[in-house]
Parts: structure tokens; sequence; C-alpha cells
């Protein structure tokens, strides 16, 4: 997980409440997080709920990562 509160990649699970708390009253590191998730390479992101507001965001962001919104659980494409 990468914490939109420091930006940072979050390996304890322990620290995911206390990070998803302050993330309620502290601004988001929305650069800082998807250049972080993007230095793990992932083959595509994908954006769930509605709305494609986020996609456009990471697009403009970070260059080369491809992104799919996703406005309903069953447009996941099936595992392979």
């Amino acid at each position: 997980m990468v914490a939109n509160v420091t930006g940072d990649v979050v390996r304890e699970s322990s620290a995911v409440v206390d990070l998803l708390s302050r993330q309620l009253s502290s601004p988001v590191l929305w650069t800082r997080s998807m250049r972080r998730f993007a230095e793990r390479n992932p083959p595509v992101v994908y954006e769930a709920g509605p709305g494609n507001v986020l996609a456009g965001l990471m697009k403009r962001t970070v260059d080369g990562v491809d992104v799919i919104s996703l406005s309903a659980c069953d447009t996941l494409p099936a595992a392979s």
C-alpha cells in the first residue's frame, strides 16, 4: 500500500489504521504517492468507483502508466 498522507510504501499492517485516520485530516500527497506507486511497475492500474478523475490525474502525473476506470466489480477482467 502507498499511504497518501506520507507518499511512502507501507509494509506493516499495524501502521495502516493510523495512516488512514491521519489521512482524514491531513493533506493528500497525490503526486508523491502516485510516483511511488508507479515505481513498483504495475502492468495496469485500476480505478474503482464512479467516474475517471483519478485515472486522469494518474495519467498526467506519471508517464506510461496504463490506467483503467471501473464503475462496477463485474467490469474487472478475469484473473488468468
